[in-house]
């Protein structure tokens, strides 16, 4: 209280005082308040940081507020009328901000249309921390000008407070087509052709596969009536060796003694007939389409083929032959007999040596009727053997046409029909055509070169041939290859590469049974 009586008496004139209180009204209010300092204090500093916080959350919000950003561009400024063009709506933005992409309505202006709209694309910014986020919308316009599109705005949340962010604005030009007026007027242009689908183009392709079918049933059915063959024929039994059926009609004329008859000309046509056909059948020569020095000029040049006695005999009976036949020759029946026994020994000294000679055995023996019932099971078991071989690949023969092999052969036909009308590539359609049989009914057939042998024009054939054949070549080896991982699908693969091997090189080629 003496401090206090020092202040006062600075401020109060009146000397006054009551016991223990100032004199003067000032002296007395600060006496009063002296007593509440220490709670206005506290009131000040929580007042403080009321206000430290409300700033510190504001300075806050505004630094988000700067970072983000939205923008809005457009592929081109520039568009004709009824061209197509992107808007792009992107804003950057912190990972604590949610944002709101604007909703954009069906037209952005009374010209300006809207197609669509993609999916929101986010991509992080790693440079700054930010992420960002695109959307395109699909915009057009059918009206000539220049129009202004609107900012769009976002919606933002940054810590709990929603707030609104705008684009920038863009202009959009909609140009007219330049017209040449120095040019006179044109006609309108044709519409495009809609693209063929294949449920259109189905019934016209089955329909010409078969038509196809029926011409190659049709031909195929011709071939065989020719042939004097039923159109499906059964495994037929196999066929004998050229010696034995030689002999066998030596034997006949030999019974028959036609040349006793006055029928020498006849003898001699039957005698020559036989050697030519055990000649084409024994060394694959075609004989019988061959004059006698065309026949004699093949063995001449092969004397591997024949030795020189059966050619002396062969060329005996060929000469006489022909000078009965051409020249009303007059044999004497020395010549005859002497014909007779050439054409005999001819085909024993050239027959094909069997493997495994039989031994003999007396006749009346137990034992040798036991060996010869024995080899004739072995020969009875081959037989059936090769009927069943032969019935399996007619199986498979039919399982090769039910998956696509008769597609396949149809295809080649039809190709094969398509350049024979052209008249310069019938050499290739034959071609073609011959795929197309290999391909109908490949199992048990083989590829050979012809007994003629490549030419040089079949050579040149196929070096014309060669880019067409590599590709189908390639195109059957890979699928016979997929067929061949199978392991299911083995045997159909080799026939893939049957044809394959056709294809490169199919002049001077022929088809054959195995």
């Amino acid at each position: 209280m003496k401090l206090k009586q020092k202040i006062f008496s600075g401020y109060c004139i009146n000397s006054q005082f009551e016991t223990g209180f100032p004199a003067c009204r000032t002296g007395r209010v600060f006496a009063q308040s002296d007593g509440h300092s220490e709670r206005s204090r506290t009131v000040k500093i929580k007042t403080l940081k009321i206000i430290l916080l409300v700033v510190a959350l504001f300075s806050s919000g505004l630094i988000h507020a700067q970072q983000i950003k939205a923008t809005a561009r457009l592929d081109s400024a520039n568009i004709l009328i009824g061209d197509q063009i992107k808007l792009f709506l992107e804003i950057d933005y912190p990972e604590s901000v949610t944002v709101e992409f604007p909703v954009v309505p069906d037209t952005l202006s009374k010209f300006i249309e809207v197609l669509g709209k993609s999916k929101i694309d986010t991509i992080s910014l790693e440079h700054s921390g930010l992420l960002k986020q695109i959307r395109s919308y699909t915009i057009t316009s059918f009206d000539s000008g220049s129009y202004r599109i609107a900012p769009q705005w976002f919606k933002i949340n940054v810590n709990g407070i929603t707030d609104s962010v705008p684009t920038n604005g863009v202009t959009l030009n909609v140009l007219t087509m330049q017209i040449d007026t120095t040019r006179g007027l044109t006609d309108i242009k044709m519409p495009y052709a809609a693209p063929l689908i294949l449920k259109e183009v189905t019934p016209y392709l089955l329909g010409v596969i078969l038509i196809c079918a029926v011409i190659f049933l049709v031909l195929y059915s011709i071939k065989r009536k020719k042939k004097n063959k039923p159109f499906f024929s059964l495994p037929a039994k196999p066929k004998e060796p050229p010696h034995i059926i030689a002999i066998r009609e030596l034997d006949r004329i030999k019974s028959e003694k036609i040349w006793q008859k006055e029928k020498t000309k006849q003898y001699y046509s039957e005698v020559t007939d036989v050697l030519r056909n055990y000649i084409e059948e024994r060394f694959e020569i075609r004989a019988m389409e061959q004059t006698t020095d065309e026949i004699l000029d093949s063995f001449r040049f092969r004397k591997d083929l024949l030795g020189e006695k059966p050619f002396a005999n062969l060329n005996q009976i060929l000469l006489l032959a022909d000078l009965v036949k051409f020249a009303k020759y007059k044999t004497l029946p020395d010549d005859d007999n002497l014909t007779l026994v050439n054409s005999y020994f001819f085909v024993n000294e050239t027959k094909k040596e069997e493997e495994v000679s039989k031994p003999e055995y007396p006749e009346n023996n137990e034992e040798n009727i036991a060996i010869n019932s024995t080899l004739q099971d072995n020969v009875s078991n081959e037989d059936a053997q090769l009927m069943i071989n032969q019935s399996q690949n007619i199986y498979f023969n039919i399982l090769w046409l039910i998956s696509g092999g008769l597609v396949i052969s149809i295809i080649y036909f039809i190709l094969s029909i398509l350049l024979f009308i052209t008249i310069i590539g019938i050499p290739y359609s034959k071609q073609l055509f011959k795929l197309s049989k290999l391909s109908f009914w490949p199992f048990n057939k083989i590829i050979r070169d012809k007994k003629s042998g490549i030419g040089c024009l079949s050579t040149i054939f196929n070096l014309t041939w060669l880019p067409f054949g590599i590709l189908v070549a390639i195109i059957h080896l890979v699928y016979g290859t997929f067929l061949y991982i199978t392991i299911v699908g083995m045997i159909w693969g080799n026939q893939h590469f049957k044809l394959a091997a056709l294809a490169l090189t199919p002049f001077g080629k022929e088809i054959v049974n195995k």
